[in-house]
């Protein structure tokens, strides 16, 4: 039924069709006329030049998806969207014609460079392992890749569902566009990886698909680097405090976390999401039809962060010139907000370094008693007796906060 329904959509949406794959311009010496290698295992691919050796197929947008897209009032792409998300095996046939796509990360230029937006906020420590975790990875699971070839010793990639693409032509032009960089690890070994599993235990790497309960089932305190592009706006409303929550949990004392949220509508980059009530933008239909975003404005994102623990150290605002939407379209809950002129921003945030505390002993008061003038006012017995208090920060003495690596207390 479903391939049926495929060929019926084929000659309503002409589509390009994909070239051929070629394989790296470079030959190895595993090739046929070249020695053959001592070690029996794969060579490393030769590339004669920066993104010569993979191409990637190149296919056009169905004809329609691209006209309703660039002309179809916010309303249509609505009502399609709506109606598509109710079709029973529905990920093809989205996929197929346009109407869903999760993200852009299989262009290797796009890729490395919004994965480089990022890490510029991170010092990672050279002589130390560090890990990542990407938030909603998307169609690839290049993340994993690029973290390798940076240096990461492990990485986990959580989302809400196996989006990634299976193609590894996609994997191996990102390799190639890695070698041209020149990272400080060679990805080239990564080169011969027959599937993404296979990759993705080369880089050390984890993908889980489970959304929530993915994040809640990674240790604590088990990476320096997490980041999300885009990602956290499609988060549930009702599950946005609990995910920040476990990315705080997960996250070492001192880890970077920097967040791209775009608060623009999936309609018509406008604000057209903000015209509906919350009962009926939370209702089933909408949040699983492609175009949900949770609608929480860049103060309120702020104050989550705050209350799960997180330090903001940064905010990156892009603006509107003007409102793109009547403001007496509004929904009354938006209507007199005084943030709507945000369209994306980057929020930097730290988790607060451990502060290292020391107990010192107080000098030993005496009575003003005679007949007590022999005895301290604080038995010594009694402090050795409560050690465990010292780690709750009952005061016995006095503590003594040690500078941080800045000076501060």
């Amino acid at each position: 039924m479903e391939k049926r329904f495929l060929r019926i959509l084929s000659s309503l949406w002409p589509v390009d069709r994909p070239v051929c794959n070629r394989l790296p311009v470079g030959r190895s010496q595993s090739e046929p006329g070249a020695e053959s290698g001592k070690t029996g295992q794969p060579p490393l691919p030769v590339f004669r030049s920066e993104l010569e050796g993979v191409t990637l197929p190149q296919k056009d947008q169905p004809h329609l998806t691209s006209w309703i897209k660039a002309h179809a009032p916010w309303w249509l792409k609505l009502s399609l969207k709506v109606g598509v998300f109710w079709i029973p095996e529905k990920s093809r046939i989205l996929r197929f014609t346009g109407f869903f796509r999760n993200g852009s990360m299989m262009n290797p230029v796009y890729a490395v460079n919004m994965f480089e937006s990022h890490f510029k906020h991170f010092n990672p420590p050279l002589s130390s392992e560090f890990g990542v975790l990407e938030l909603g990875p998307g169609d690839t699971i290049t993340s994993a890749v690029i973290a390798h070839a940076l240096g990461a010793s492990h990485s986990v990639l959580v989302d809400a569902g196996r989006y990634a693409t299976p193609s590894m032509p996609v994997y191996r032009q990102l390799i190639a566009e890695l070698v041209r960089r020149g990272y400080p690890r060679d990805p080239r070994p990564l080169f011969h990886a027959r599937s993404i599993e296979e990759m993705l235990s080369l880089c050390h790497s984890i993908y889980l698909t489970g959304g929530l309960p993915s994040l809640r089932s990674i240790a604590s305190s088990s990476m320096e680097f997490l980041f999300s592009s885009a990602v956290l706006e499609h988060v549930y409303l009702d599950q946005v405090d609990d995910t920040l929550s476990e990315l705080f949990r997960i996250a070492k004392p001192g880890a970077i976390s920097p967040h791209v949220i775009d608060f623009s509508d999936h309609l018509a980059d406008s604000l057209h999401s903000l015209r509906f009530s919350a009962k009926t933008w939370e209702s089933h239909a909408f949040r699983t039809s492609g175009f949900y975003t949770n609608r929480i404005r860049l103060r309120d994102y702020i104050a989550r962060f705050k209350r799960a623990g997180w330090k903001v150290e940064r905010i990156e605002e892009v603006h509107w010139g003007e409102l793109p939407v009547p403001r007496r379209s509004l929904n009354t809950e938006f209507r007199d907000r005084d943030d709507l002129l945000v369209r994306s921003c980057t929020v930097v945030c730290r988790k607060p370094a451990e502060r290292t505390l020391t107990f010192v002993q107080p000098a030993l008061a005496r009575s003003t008693d005679d007949s007590n003038s022999n005895k301290p006012s604080i038995d010594l017995g009694d402090i050795k007796q409560q050690k465990s208090h010292l780690l709750t920060g009952q005061m016995l003495g006095g503590w003594h906060q040690l500078p941080n690596e800045n000076g501060a207390r």
